[in-house]
């Protein structure tokens, strides 16, 4: 394996952060040979165009899943004429999102290769928690290149520093939770920029004492992507209510995932004669589907007021679930239990607040949710409940007036969209 020199790229990192991230790669340094031909090939004519003046933007994922920030982005590019690439880290790419598009396969070596042979350009990273390491790693290999790294996630909020080792297991290895915490302090001080979109005056503290440049971005799709909001059916029919996202079986840590145990949620939903569909989070095959949610699969055979779907790209899915719901849902049960920090909770800004404005759908949010709940309230697009206000749901919505939401989310669709941050990111990425 090739050396990489840690300490010497990022002298704030520990010996011992140095060497976890060694290990890391190590397990990782095997050989892909179709990887390797693959982001050859790749690297050749990223060296051509940039050669070339092309505009491009380089994208490096570490795999699809429940983070669309780059999809979104990709698409605005294109439509600007840019070409688009993306490397996922682990699977493939999502079909068209991308110009073009390389998986390195999991493979450190084919990685490191591709990022030393090519030119100073800017690359756009997204990574967090474990993973949160590729933006050093790609500067570490190649130190022209200009790292910009979306942090979707901060563990300086997820991980409550009170929580005891054998708590923190449930979630990860302890002794790593030093090494993710310094790592997410180069991104914010020594990297060449980083994009966050957790806001409030948990993350307004983080940025006072951060160097790197940074932007902070919503995580919202394209303009053309929205739909004209508009009332579905009268709400005398029964109230009709969409969740899109993970849901976590009962068999999850409690303590990490127990507000995605949505079981209670859902058996207060009902015995309030509210339906409910869900659209589930990616799974790349039907076995993880109904391994991943076996629970809702039982629960949908047996209460006539749930409904749950097989997870649709965002596009589809705002197709889909336009005017046929009449509140998106971003509701939950924060137990006691629950061992996430109050910081994660108060700060988040869950992507799917902005799939149900691009769907022109209303928002039922937690009021935990401090951040996001702050912009239903601003905007006028929703209704902030607590623990039982959602027991009692179908009496507060009796009082509200839904054709009023429905207009401000039309109004707010005009304020939440990628090109509203389009200019921000790309002077970020393209800052020198």
């Amino acid at each position: 394996m090739d050396p990489i020199s840690w300490q010497t790229c990022f002298p704030s990192l520990s010996s011992t952060s140095a060497g976890h991230l060694d290990g890391l790669v190590s397990a990782g340094w095997v050989d892909q040979k179709d990887a390797s031909n693959q982001l050859e090939d790749l690297a050749l004519r990223l060296q051509q165009w940039h050669a070339t003046n092309t505009r491009f933007q380089l994208f490096i994922v570490l795999h699809h899943g429940n983070f669309p920030s780059v999809d979104y982005l990709a698409e605005v590019y294109r439509n600007k004429d840019y070409k688009t690439i993306a490397v996922y880290f682990f699977n493939e790419p999502p079909g068209a999102t991308f110009d073009e598009s390389a998986t390195a396969c999991g493979s450190f070596k084919a990685f490191h290769t591709f990022f030393q042979g090519l030119p100073p350009i800017n690359v756009y990273v997204q990574a967090h928690a474990k993973w949160s390491f590729l933006g050093l790693f790609i500067k570490a290999s190649n130190s022209r290149i200009r790292v910009c790294q979306e942090v979707y996630d901060w563990m300086t909020f997820f991980i409550d520093p009170a929580l005891s080792p054998s708590k923190l297991s449930e979630f990860t290895e302890p002794e790593t939770v030093p090494t993710l915490l310094e790592i997410e302090n180069v991104i914010r001080n020594d990297l060449d920029g980083f994009l966050y979109k957790d806001g409030g005056k948990h993350m307004e503290h983080l940025l006072h004492s951060s160097r790197s440049p940074s932007f902070q971005y919503m995580p919202c799709p394209p303009l053309h992507w929205h739909k004209r909001p508009q009332v579905p059916m009268p709400p005398e029919d029964g109230w009709k209510m969409v969740y899109a996202g993970q849901l976590k079986n009962a068999s999850a840590s409690r303590s990490f995932f127990g507000d995605l145990q949505l079981h209670d949620v859902i058996g207060d939903l009902s015995a309030q004669e509210i339906h409910c569909t869900a659209y589930s989070g990616y799974c790349p095959t039907q076995q993880s589907f109904y391994e991943g949610y076996r629970d809702y699969l039982t629960l949908e055979a047996n209460n006539d007021y749930f409904h749950l779907k097989r997870h649709l790209p965002i596009k589809e899915l705002i197709d889909r679930i336009h005017n046929r719901f009449h509140f998106g849902l971003l509701i939950y049960y924060f137990d006691h239990s629950l061992a996430v920090g109050i910081k994660h909770l108060e700060s988040a800004l869950p992507s799917k607040l902005f799939t149900y404005i691009s769907a022109g759908l209303p928002v039922i949010i937690s009021e935990e949710l401090r951040y996001a709940a702050s912009l239903v309230r601003q905007f006028g697009i929703g209704i902030v409940v607590n623990r039982d206000q959602i027991k009692n749901l179908s009496s507060l919505l009796s009082h509200i007036c839904l054709k009023d939401m429905v207009s401000n989310v039309k109004k707010a669709q005009n304020q939440f969209h990628t090109e509203r941050f389009f200019d921000g990111i790309t002077a970020l990425l393209e800052r020198r």
